[in-house]
């Protein structure tokens, strides 16, 4: 066992989890393969022979319209990649690891419709008189029909790029294309948001609604803060209660306590009641009713061992506050 492995074994210890049961579970448990990586399976009907049937057909990403700006070739110190988004299927391009964070963090948003990476290029006149232009990275659009031009840069380099009058120049050519223009650096995209993000990516293409509807049931009677992987061993197993628990964080039913930390650091969650009740009720599945619903609710809820969770963490924040006093 190695250092690593100690490190998560005290934190999982530290969170209430039994890592036996974690790690070494009894009974064989059979998981099922996740979606295709790109692409999506679609019903569509076909005519042959004078008859119409139903069959299921794969739909790959939509790539890049011909003509479009592409990402520069990649060089020692920037990397270039082409993500597929399954939300709205098609590929987003992005010319830094900056970028793609930005790309993941809106792919992981349920209520973005459109991504649109390397957007037009506008020209300004600068301070000089010279004439200049600049690339829009990203042009977001959300179902509420909002839409967000977004550049994305360093936090270092955007008073040395002048990023800022850049912004002040290029927003009133955006009217009727973005409601507005905003700047994106590496203190909002951060490595642990990243990680979120791409958690709740990869759940997505794993997504069972049977398990996100038996944890609506579980979490339906538990008020306050508790923490997530508790519930991911309520469920058959671990795997389906982890995927489960990004899918009701990016159906807004659950809320991360601190989302600007990895959920595997700072486990606390608590649950949206508008966005749970706006749902449908969940289906009664075998065993529900021994594990954690109907009138068993409130015996179960104690075993959550919720209460003390929270006076560890009570301690901890009251620690982290004295060590930053003095």
């Amino acid at each position: 066992m190695d250092v690593r492995k100690v490190l998560r074994f005290k934190k999982d210890m530290d969170q209430g989890l039994a890592w036996q049961a974690f790690y070494d579970p009894q009974l064989n448990v059979e998981l099922t393969g996740d979606q295709v990586p790109s692409g999506r399976f679609e019903i569509v009907k076909v005519s042959n022979a004078g008859r119409t049937e139903e069959v299921e057909t794969w739909v790959p990403p939509v790539m890049k319209a011909p003509g479009t700006h592409m990402p520069p070739k990649r060089n020692k110190f920037a990397a270039r990649a082409f993500i597929p988004d399954i939300g709205t299927n098609t590929q987003v391009g992005n010319a830094s690891f900056l970028e793609l964070k930005c790309a993941m963090h809106f792919m992981a948003n349920r209520r973005v419709t459109s991504i649109v990476d390397q957007h037009s290029t506008y020209e300004y006149a600068d301070e000089n008189g010279e004439l200049r232009s600049h690339r829009i990275d990203f042009l977001i659009e959300f179902d509420s029909g909002l839409s967000l031009a977004i550049a994305v840069k360093s936090e270092d380099r955007v008073d040395p790029a002048g990023l800022d009058k850049i912004v002040k120049h290029i927003r009133p050519q955006l009217s009727g294309v973005a409601d507005d223009l905003i700047i994106l650096t590496d203190a909002h995209l951060t490595n642990d948001r990243a990680w979120n993000n791409q958690s709740i990516i990869r759940a997505r293409k794993a997504r069972k609604e049977d398990d996100c509807e038996t944890l609506r049931a579980i979490i339906r009677d538990i008020h306050g803060s508790f923490n997530a992987y508790e519930m991911t061993l309520r469920l058959p197993s671990v795997a389906a209660g982890e995927t489960a628990i990004w899918c009701l964080l990016y159906d807004g039913v659950l809320k991360m306590v601190r989302p600007d930390r990895r959920l595997c650091d700072a486990p606390f969650v608590f649950v949206d009641r508008a966005a749970l009740h706006s749902g449908q009720p969940a289906p009664t599945r075998p065993g529900l009713q021994s594990g954690c619903g109907g009138q068993k609710a409130n015996q179960s809820y104690p075993s959550l061992r919720l209460e003390p969770l929270r006076m560890r963490e009570a301690v901890r924040t009251a620690e982290r506050s004295a060590a930053m006093a003095i």
